[in-house]
């Protein structure tokens, strides 16, 4: 999937061996590859190709893309007849997302080269890629923004740049293909918010004449983008809790009768599982109708005979 975003001329076959020794080790990147289009590789799910992880029966109704930790299920609490054993649940597969569920971090390392007098930037985000948005950070900073630097996975931290992003993704999950465009569009938001604050900030520290004042400038941004995205991210978590639930969304939460948009269950899930009538049994029935019809009128003209 990255060889194919970034040298799509190759065409390189989808299908390999466990070492993917028909790959090559790198190839050369066709047109420019620069960080935000790294960070949306990072969230991909395999979108659009055969192998999409929000398609197919695995991805439940509504499209989540999750494949959860393969474990021997004695004590989760399943009958008996559908508990597994570790053996049972190596011995099967799914697509490997490039954006887990369980990711604790990821990060874009973003070089400025020789000719340029701003510091490198290492771009941090916290939980899934899919579900989170990057900060700045730079080699200049004098410390790490306290978003990303406090937290536990032991509680839920309101100042943790992490449980949001996670809460925002495990409730997106459920409806996934009808809360996912409420959440990519404010990942989209608050990247363009914190581009632009990006841009301004490094025009105030070029125009420094000292380094101190440069990383005082830069180590502000770092501070002010991820405390507004800590803001934005628990903004989005109570948006859908009360947009998205019990199977439908609000588009208008200040008219005075709410009208929610169900969403039942797409065709594709409901053809699955043979939810609707089968049409050769309507046939069927039809027929038998025709043939009892038949012999009951040859009976009752035989009896007039």
């Amino acid at each position: 999937r990255v060889f194919d975003v970034a040298a799509p001329s190759k065409r390189l076959p989808a299908e390999t061996d466990e070492w993917a020794r028909d790959y090559p080790f790198s190839v050369p990147v066709e047109g420019t590859l620069g960080a935000e289009k790294v960070m949306a590789l990072l969230r991909d799910h395999y979108e659009g190709t055969p192998y999409d992880m929000t398609r197919g029966l695995a991805a439940g109704p509504h499209g989540d893309p999750a494949r959860w930790d393969m474990a021997a299920t004695p004590d989760v609490g399943y009958a008996a007849a559908d508990s597994i054993t570790l053996e049972e649940a190596t011995s099967g597969k799914f697509e490997r997302a490039i954006s887990m569920f369980r990711t604790s971090y990821s990060f874009v390392s973003q070089s400025r080269g020789k000719s340029s007098e701003l510091p490198s930037i290492l771009w941090v985000a916290q939980y899934a890629p899919h579900s989170a948005s990057y900060i700045p950070l730079y080699v200049e900073s004098d410390d790490v923004p306290e978003a990303l630097s406090t937290g536990s996975l032991h509680e839920v931290d309101h100042t943790s740049l992490y449980w949001p992003a996670a809460m925002v993704g495990n409730w997106a999950g459920r409806l996934y293909d009808v809360a996912y465009p409420l959440v990519q569009a404010r990942i989209e938001d608050i990247s363009s918010h914190i581009h632009e604050s990006r841009r301004k900030a490094e025009k105030r520290a070029l125009e420094t004449k000292t380094l101190a004042e440069r990383t005082k400038i830069l180590s502000s941004l770092s501070n002010e983008t991820s405390h507004y995205a800590l803001d934005e991210w628990w903004a989005l978590f109570w948006d859908l809790c009360s947009k998205v639930k019990d199977g439908q969304r609000l588009d208008d939460l200040h008219v005075e009768k709410l009208k929610p948009t169900k969403a039942f269950y797409p065709r594709r899930w409901l053809d699955e599982i043979g939810y609707f009538p089968r049409q050769e049994s309507w046939k069927e029935g039809v027929v038998i109708s025709f043939d009892i019809l038949k012999y009951g009128l040859a009976f009752l003209l035989g009896a007039f005979a």
